[in-house]
């Protein structure tokens, strides 16, 4: 195993927050910091970077992680593993194949494994069976989970500064809103209430100095906070960084996706040759929304791997497209790879 030595983010909810906070929003994000703090000049010229190997960093999704008195544990996404087709089974076979999807079926809610869980099945190498075994004993951990709520709001009418009515009712309507929930564990009846639950990304620092100006960025965040709603109080964190070492196997064979991937061309052509591999598993996510600070101008339906996704280890880089619809509006989406390197053994 190498150790890897990469910078960690924390985000500790003061509040609720909306959205999703995914690698590419949390980027976009950042650009808005850069460019209130350091000027505009500073972020057209840190987007002349247009993909992985020459962006001065990379980040991760975040992740949900817990906090007790003997430190933090840490949760990353399972990797989707291969699965042999039911039509290839020999007959004798399928009542075997049965159970084996009825059991995986179970252990489906079980989004995240815990670092060390991860570490140690990279170190001895892993299938579709040996993570199956390692699933059924991570759920009988307690994980952090994001929740959502609906939470019901008034239309305000600004004339009269009160509730906005119409056909002789107030006018209501529903957002939703996230927050995160950790049930600590229970040991002799005794409740550990010091644990915390929050958050937490990675950054790949590729560049000098840039690490200080992602620090004031994250300061700056605290003051205004992240995400949708925040002028009524959503989306407020306590935020702290630090470094953050992950192992990695020597053997390694495939990467495990840590962030969402808008592959390049190159990137195409390259998976097109693989794509019957069964280190090559994965799964898509369309990105589409609105343009922030730019009314309703609406952005390019983008396609992107998910977290924990899988790939043959070759140059896989990931890109930064624009996605504005109009020439005189630039609109970047970030799909710049975050991986670790795994090592996926024959099932």
């Amino acid at each position: 195993m190498t150790k890897r030595t990469l910078k960690a983010v924390y985000l500790y909810p003061q509040s609720t927050f909306r959205g999703e906070m995914r690698s590419d929003t949390l980027w976009g994000m950042i650009c808005w910091g850069i460019r209130f703090l350091y000027g505009e000049k500073e972020l057209v010229e840190m987007l002349k970077n247009d993909n992985r190997d020459n962006f001065p960093f990379i980040i991760s999704s975040t992740f949900p992680f817990a906090e007790k008195k003997e430190g933090k544990s840490h949760f990353f996404p399972r990797p989707y593993m291969p699965q042999m087709p039911f039509s290839k089974l020999p007959k004798p076979e399928r009542k075997t194949a049965i159970a084996d999807m009825q059991a995986r079926k179970a252990m489906k809610d079980i989004a995240f494994m815990e670092k060390k869980v991860l570490e140690k099945l990279c170190k001895e190498g892993f299938n579709a069976e040996t993570l199956m075994q390692a699933l059924k004993a991570e759920k009988a951990v307690a994980i952090p989970k994001v929740k959502s709520d609906s939470m019901t709001h008034n239309t305000i009418d600004r004339l009269r500064n009160g509730t906005l009515e119409k056909d002789e009712g107030g006018q209501l309507f529903h957002t939703e809103e996230k927050y995160v929930h950790f049930a600590p564990t229970v040991v002799s009846g005794d409740t550990d209430n010091s644990a915390k639950a929050g958050l937490f990304f990675l950054v790949d620092v590729k560049a000098t100095g840039i690490w200080k100006k992602l620090e004031a960025v994250f300061r700056f965040w605290q003051h205004t906070g992240i995400g949708g709603d925040r002028n009524i109080g959503k989306g407020f964190f306590e935020i702290k960084t630090g470094d953050f070492e992950v192992e990695e196997s020597e053997q390694a064979n495939a990467y495990l996706l840590l962030s969402l991937c808008k592959p390049s061309e190159q990137d195409l052509n390259m998976l097109e040759t693989k794509k019957e591999s069964p280190l090559f598993n994965y799964q898509l996510v369309f990105r589409k929304g609105f343009a922030y600070n730019r009314g309703n101008e609406k952005k390019e339906t983008v396609a992107c791997f998910t977290e924990g996704s899988i790939f043959p280890i070759q140059k896989i880089t990931g890109t930064i497209t624009n996605v504005g619809q109009k020439k005189d509006i630039e609109v970047y989406h970030n799909g710049c790879a975050f991986f670790l390197k795994i090592n996926v053994l024959p099932s």
